[in-house]
Protein backbone atom coordinates (compact mmCIF):
# COMPACT_ATOMS: atom_id res chain seq x y z
CA UNK A 1 0.00 0.00 0.00
CA UNK A 2 1.02 3.59 -0.61
CA UNK A 3 0.39 6.47 1.75
CA UNK A 4 -0.61 10.03 0.97
CA UNK A 5 -0.28 12.70 3.63
CA UNK A 6 -1.27 16.35 3.13
CA UNK A 7 -0.79 18.03 6.52
CA UNK A 8 -1.83 21.41 5.09
CA UNK A 9 -5.43 20.12 4.87
CA UNK A 10 -5.18 17.52 7.66
CA UNK A 11 -5.49 14.60 5.22
CA UNK A 12 -3.95 11.14 5.58
CA UNK A 13 -4.87 8.02 3.63
CA UNK A 14 -3.47 4.68 2.45
CA UNK A 15 -4.26 3.62 -1.10
CA UNK A 16 -3.42 0.57 -3.26
CA UNK A 17 -0.03 0.39 -4.93
CA UNK A 18 -0.97 -2.56 -7.13
CA UNK A 19 -4.10 -4.11 -8.60
CA UNK A 20 -4.26 -7.03 -6.15
CA UNK A 21 -4.67 -4.57 -3.27
CA UNK A 22 -7.90 -3.11 -4.65
CA UNK A 23 -11.23 -3.76 -2.98
CA UNK A 24 -13.96 -5.24 -5.25
CA UNK A 25 -15.84 -1.92 -5.29
CA UNK A 26 -12.62 -0.06 -6.18
CA UNK A 27 -11.84 -2.51 -8.97
CA UNK A 28 -15.35 -2.14 -10.41
CA UNK A 29 -14.98 1.65 -10.41
CA UNK A 30 -11.55 1.39 -12.05
CA UNK A 31 -12.91 -0.89 -14.80
CA UNK A 32 -15.80 1.50 -15.50
CA UNK A 33 -13.32 4.36 -15.93
CA UNK A 34 -11.10 2.26 -18.21
CA UNK A 35 -14.09 1.40 -20.40
CA UNK A 36 -15.09 5.07 -20.57
CA UNK A 37 -11.54 6.00 -21.58
CA UNK A 38 -11.25 3.25 -24.20
CA UNK A 39 -14.62 4.31 -25.61
CA UNK A 40 -13.38 7.88 -26.01
CA UNK A 41 -15.85 9.30 -23.46
CA UNK A 42 -13.12 10.67 -21.16
CA UNK A 43 -9.45 11.53 -21.55
CA UNK A 44 -6.58 9.58 -20.03
CA UNK A 45 -6.00 12.31 -17.43
CA UNK A 46 -9.71 12.40 -16.52
CA UNK A 47 -9.65 8.61 -16.09
CA UNK A 48 -6.58 8.67 -13.85
CA UNK A 49 -7.89 11.59 -11.79
CA UNK A 50 -11.29 9.95 -11.27
CA UNK A 51 -9.59 6.72 -10.12
CA UNK A 52 -7.22 8.62 -7.82
CA UNK A 53 -10.04 10.62 -6.22
CA UNK A 54 -12.05 7.44 -5.71
CA UNK A 55 -9.19 5.48 -4.14
CA UNK A 56 -8.20 8.14 -1.64
CA UNK A 57 -11.71 9.51 -1.03
CA UNK A 58 -10.45 13.05 -0.99
CA UNK A 59 -13.71 14.51 -2.30
CA UNK A 60 -15.52 13.37 0.85
CA UNK A 61 -12.72 14.03 3.31
CA UNK A 62 -11.65 17.53 2.35
CA UNK A 63 -13.92 20.58 2.67
CA UNK A 64 -12.93 22.19 -0.61
CA UNK A 65 -14.82 25.44 0.03
CA UNK A 66 -12.62 26.06 3.08
CA UNK A 67 -9.32 25.79 1.19
CA UNK A 68 -7.30 28.75 0.05
CA UNK A 69 -5.51 28.87 -3.31
CA UNK A 70 -2.20 27.58 -1.91
CA UNK A 71 -3.91 24.60 -0.26
CA UNK A 72 -5.79 23.75 -3.44
CA UNK A 73 -2.52 23.75 -5.40
CA UNK A 74 -0.95 21.42 -2.82
CA UNK A 75 -3.89 19.00 -3.12
CA UNK A 76 -3.74 19.12 -6.93
CA UNK A 77 0.00 18.42 -6.89
CA UNK A 78 -0.58 15.38 -4.66
CA UNK A 79 -3.40 14.09 -6.86
CA UNK A 80 -1.13 14.42 -9.90
CA UNK A 81 1.48 12.38 -8.03
CA UNK A 82 -1.11 9.68 -7.34
CA UNK A 83 -2.12 9.77 -11.01
CA UNK A 84 1.44 8.78 -11.90
CA UNK A 85 1.27 5.85 -9.48
CA UNK A 86 -2.09 4.72 -10.92
CA UNK A 87 -0.70 5.21 -14.43
CA UNK A 88 1.92 2.61 -13.56
CA UNK A 89 -0.89 0.02 -13.39
CA UNK A 90 -1.02 0.24 -17.19
CA UNK A 91 1.12 -0.28 -20.27
CA UNK A 92 0.70 1.53 -23.57
CA UNK A 93 -0.22 -0.41 -26.69
CA UNK A 94 -1.26 0.47 -30.22
CA UNK A 95 -4.76 -0.52 -31.29
CA UNK A 96 -5.51 -1.84 -34.79
CA UNK A 97 -6.40 1.67 -35.97
CA UNK A 98 -3.13 3.07 -34.61
CA UNK A 99 -4.55 4.71 -31.49
CA UNK A 100 -2.79 4.55 -28.14
CA UNK A 101 -4.61 2.40 -25.60
CA UNK A 102 -3.83 1.42 -22.02
CA UNK A 103 -3.82 -2.19 -20.84
CA UNK A 104 -3.08 -3.62 -17.42
CA UNK A 105 0.65 -4.10 -16.93
CA UNK A 106 0.37 -6.95 -14.46
CA UNK A 107 -2.55 -9.31 -14.20
CA UNK A 108 -4.35 -9.86 -10.94
CA UNK A 109 -4.04 -13.08 -8.94
CA UNK A 110 -6.94 -12.33 -6.56
CA UNK A 111 -10.53 -12.59 -7.65
CA UNK A 112 -11.52 -8.96 -7.22
CA UNK A 113 -15.06 -9.80 -8.33
CA UNK A 114 -16.06 -12.56 -5.85
CA UNK A 115 -19.76 -12.12 -6.53
CA UNK A 116 -21.81 -10.88 -9.49
CA UNK A 117 -25.40 -10.21 -8.45
CA UNK A 118 -26.65 -13.63 -7.21
CA UNK A 119 -23.74 -15.63 -8.65
CA UNK A 120 -20.59 -16.56 -6.71
CA UNK A 121 -17.23 -16.72 -8.44
CA UNK A 122 -14.12 -18.87 -8.07
CA UNK A 123 -11.36 -18.37 -5.53
CA UNK A 124 -8.19 -16.54 -6.49
CA UNK A 125 -6.20 -18.24 -9.28
CA UNK A 126 -8.99 -20.87 -9.50
CA UNK A 127 -7.88 -22.68 -6.35
CA UNK A 128 -11.32 -24.19 -5.75
CA UNK A 129 -11.96 -25.23 -9.36
CA UNK A 130 -12.05 -28.75 -10.70
CA UNK A 131 -10.05 -29.84 -13.72
CA UNK A 132 -13.30 -30.06 -15.69
CA UNK A 133 -14.27 -26.49 -14.77
CA UNK A 134 -10.93 -25.18 -15.95
CA UNK A 135 -11.02 -27.20 -19.16
CA UNK A 136 -14.43 -25.78 -20.07
CA UNK A 137 -13.60 -22.22 -19.00
CA UNK A 138 -10.25 -22.23 -20.78
CA UNK A 139 -11.87 -23.32 -24.04
CA UNK A 140 -14.32 -20.38 -23.91
CA UNK A 141 -11.49 -17.98 -23.01
CA UNK A 142 -9.41 -19.08 -26.00
CA UNK A 143 -12.39 -18.70 -28.33
CA UNK A 144 -13.06 -15.20 -27.01
CA UNK A 145 -9.44 -14.20 -27.61
CA UNK A 146 -9.73 -15.44 -31.18
CA UNK A 147 -13.08 -14.05 -32.28
CA UNK A 148 -14.07 -11.46 -29.61
CA UNK A 149 -17.55 -13.00 -29.54
CA UNK A 150 -19.26 -11.80 -26.35
CA UNK A 151 -21.15 -15.10 -26.20
CA UNK A 152 -17.90 -16.89 -25.32
CA UNK A 153 -17.26 -14.41 -22.53
CA UNK A 154 -20.80 -14.95 -21.25
CA UNK A 155 -20.20 -18.70 -21.20
CA UNK A 156 -16.84 -18.32 -19.45
CA UNK A 157 -18.55 -16.39 -16.65
CA UNK A 158 -21.54 -18.76 -16.51
CA UNK A 159 -19.20 -21.73 -16.07
CA UNK A 160 -17.25 -20.23 -13.16
CA UNK A 161 -19.95 -18.10 -11.49
CA UNK A 162 -22.76 -20.13 -9.99
CA UNK A 163 -25.51 -19.83 -7.34
CA UNK A 164 -24.64 -20.86 -3.80
CA UNK A 165 -25.34 -24.43 -2.70
CA UNK A 166 -28.62 -25.49 -1.23
CA UNK A 167 -28.66 -25.72 2.59
CA UNK A 168 -25.29 -23.93 2.72
CA UNK A 169 -25.54 -22.91 6.43
CA UNK A 170 -25.94 -26.60 7.34
CA UNK A 171 -23.23 -27.78 4.94
CA UNK A 172 -20.74 -25.36 6.48
CA UNK A 173 -21.15 -27.17 9.80
CA UNK A 174 -19.94 -30.46 8.34
CA UNK A 175 -16.29 -31.35 9.08
CA UNK A 176 -15.62 -32.27 5.43
CA UNK A 177 -17.11 -29.09 3.91
CA UNK A 178 -14.72 -28.18 1.05
CA UNK A 179 -15.22 -24.43 1.38
CA UNK A 180 -16.63 -23.82 -2.10
CA UNK A 181 -20.04 -22.17 -1.72
CA UNK A 182 -20.90 -22.60 -5.41
CA UNK A 183 -23.13 -25.37 -6.71
CA UNK A 184 -21.19 -28.18 -8.33
CA UNK A 185 -20.35 -28.09 -12.04
CA UNK A 186 -19.30 -31.39 -13.58
CA UNK A 187 -19.71 -33.48 -16.76
CA UNK A 188 -22.92 -34.83 -15.21
CA UNK A 189 -24.45 -31.36 -14.66
CA UNK A 190 -27.66 -30.59 -16.53
CA UNK A 191 -26.59 -28.56 -19.63
CA UNK A 192 -29.92 -26.72 -19.61
CA UNK A 193 -29.02 -25.15 -16.27
CA UNK A 194 -25.79 -23.80 -17.76
CA UNK A 195 -27.65 -22.39 -20.77
CA UNK A 196 -30.10 -20.66 -18.44
CA UNK A 197 -27.17 -19.12 -16.57
CA UNK A 198 -25.56 -18.02 -19.86
CA UNK A 199 -28.78 -16.20 -20.72
CA UNK A 200 -28.77 -14.50 -17.32
CA UNK A 201 -25.12 -13.44 -17.68
CA UNK A 202 -25.79 -12.07 -21.18
CA UNK A 203 -28.09 -9.44 -19.64
CA UNK A 204 -25.54 -8.20 -17.09
CA UNK A 205 -23.81 -4.82 -17.58
CA UNK A 206 -20.72 -5.06 -19.77
CA UNK A 207 -18.33 -3.80 -17.11
CA UNK A 208 -18.87 -7.00 -15.09
CA UNK A 209 -17.83 -9.08 -18.08
CA UNK A 210 -14.82 -6.97 -18.95
CA UNK A 211 -13.75 -6.93 -15.30
CA UNK A 212 -13.77 -10.71 -15.05
CA UNK A 213 -12.03 -11.04 -18.41
CA UNK A 214 -9.16 -9.00 -16.95
CA UNK A 215 -9.19 -11.11 -13.78
CA UNK A 216 -9.28 -14.41 -15.65
CA UNK A 217 -6.44 -13.28 -17.90
CA UNK A 218 -4.39 -12.80 -14.73
CA UNK A 219 -5.36 -16.31 -13.60
CA UNK A 220 -4.23 -17.81 -16.90
CA UNK A 221 -0.94 -15.94 -16.62
CA UNK A 222 -0.40 -17.30 -13.10
CA UNK A 223 -1.10 -20.87 -14.24
CA UNK A 224 1.72 -20.49 -16.76
CA UNK A 225 4.29 -18.54 -14.80
CA UNK A 226 3.34 -18.73 -11.12
CA UNK A 227 4.98 -20.64 -8.28
CA UNK A 228 3.07 -22.86 -5.87
CA UNK A 229 4.22 -24.65 -2.73
CA UNK A 230 3.81 -28.41 -2.45
CA UNK A 231 4.90 -30.22 0.73
CA UNK A 232 7.17 -27.32 1.61
CA UNK A 233 8.75 -27.22 -1.84
CA UNK A 234 8.16 -24.40 -4.30
CA UNK A 235 7.53 -25.48 -7.89
CA UNK A 236 7.17 -23.34 -10.99
CA UNK A 237 4.15 -24.03 -13.18
CA UNK A 238 6.04 -22.61 -16.17
CA UNK A 239 7.61 -26.06 -16.60
CA UNK A 240 4.22 -27.36 -17.76
CA UNK A 241 3.90 -24.83 -20.58
CA UNK A 242 7.40 -24.56 -21.98
CA UNK A 243 6.08 -25.15 -25.50
CA UNK A 244 2.81 -23.25 -25.08
CA UNK A 245 1.89 -19.68 -26.01
CA UNK A 246 -1.14 -19.77 -23.75
CA UNK A 247 -3.51 -18.61 -26.49
CA UNK A 248 -3.84 -21.72 -28.63
CA UNK A 249 -6.96 -23.84 -28.44
CA UNK A 250 -5.87 -26.58 -26.08
CA UNK A 251 -9.36 -27.93 -25.46
CA UNK A 252 -8.63 -31.19 -27.29
CA UNK A 253 -5.32 -31.49 -25.46
CA UNK A 254 -7.02 -31.03 -22.11
CA UNK A 255 -9.65 -33.59 -23.01
CA UNK A 256 -6.92 -36.00 -24.04
CA UNK A 257 -5.13 -35.37 -20.76
CA UNK A 258 -8.37 -36.06 -18.90
CA UNK A 259 -8.65 -39.52 -20.46
CA UNK A 260 -4.94 -40.23 -20.16
CA UNK A 261 -5.00 -39.54 -16.42
CA UNK A 262 -8.20 -41.53 -15.96
CA UNK A 263 -6.66 -44.52 -17.77
CA UNK A 264 -3.67 -44.37 -15.43
CA UNK A 265 -6.15 -44.56 -12.50
CA UNK A 266 -4.22 -41.81 -10.69
CA UNK A 267 -7.47 -40.05 -9.80
CA UNK A 268 -9.92 -42.82 -10.66
CA UNK A 269 -12.41 -42.82 -13.55
CA UNK A 270 -12.89 -40.13 -16.20
CA UNK A 271 -15.57 -38.53 -14.03
CA UNK A 272 -13.38 -38.74 -10.92
CA UNK A 273 -10.50 -37.09 -12.79
CA UNK A 274 -12.82 -34.36 -14.12
CA UNK A 275 -13.93 -33.58 -10.56
CA UNK A 276 -10.38 -33.53 -9.16
CA UNK A 277 -9.07 -30.17 -8.01
CA UNK A 278 -7.21 -28.35 -10.79
CA UNK A 279 -4.04 -27.97 -8.73
CA UNK A 280 -3.93 -31.67 -7.83
CA UNK A 281 -3.95 -32.39 -11.56
CA UNK A 282 -1.29 -29.75 -12.27
CA UNK A 283 0.98 -31.17 -9.56
CA UNK A 284 0.60 -34.67 -11.03
CA UNK A 285 1.43 -33.34 -14.50
CA UNK A 286 4.44 -31.54 -13.02
CA UNK A 287 5.63 -34.83 -11.52
CA UNK A 288 5.24 -36.57 -14.87
CA UNK A 289 7.14 -33.78 -16.66
CA UNK A 290 10.01 -33.98 -14.19
CA UNK A 291 10.10 -37.79 -14.41
CA UNK A 292 10.24 -37.51 -18.20
CA UNK A 293 13.15 -35.03 -17.95
CA UNK A 294 15.06 -37.37 -15.63
CA UNK A 295 14.53 -40.31 -17.95
CA UNK A 296 15.66 -38.21 -20.92
CA UNK A 297 18.81 -37.04 -19.11
CA UNK A 298 19.70 -40.65 -18.14
CA UNK A 299 19.15 -41.76 -21.72
CA UNK A 300 21.39 -38.95 -23.01
CA UNK A 301 24.13 -39.93 -20.56
CA UNK A 302 23.82 -43.58 -21.57
CA UNK A 303 24.08 -42.68 -25.24
CA UNK A 304 27.20 -40.60 -24.58
CA UNK A 305 28.86 -43.56 -22.85
CA UNK A 306 28.22 -45.94 -25.75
Amino acid sequence: MNTIEIPEVNFYKEFPSELDELKPSEFEFLVKQVIAYQSGVISENDMLTAISFHLIGIRKSVKWFRLNQDQIEIVVDNVNRINEIIRDFFDEQQSENGQKILVFKNGVSRNLLPKIKKLYGPDSVLQNCSFFEYKQAHAEYVLYLKNQNIENLNRLIAILYRPKKWFLPILKLLPNFPGDVRRKFSPLSNPLILEKRVKYVSKLPYYYKYAFFLIYTGFESFLRTGDIEIDGNEISLSALYSNSTGTEDTGVGLTGLLYELSESKVFGSVNDTANTNLYDVLVRIYQLVKMSEIIKRKADVANQNI
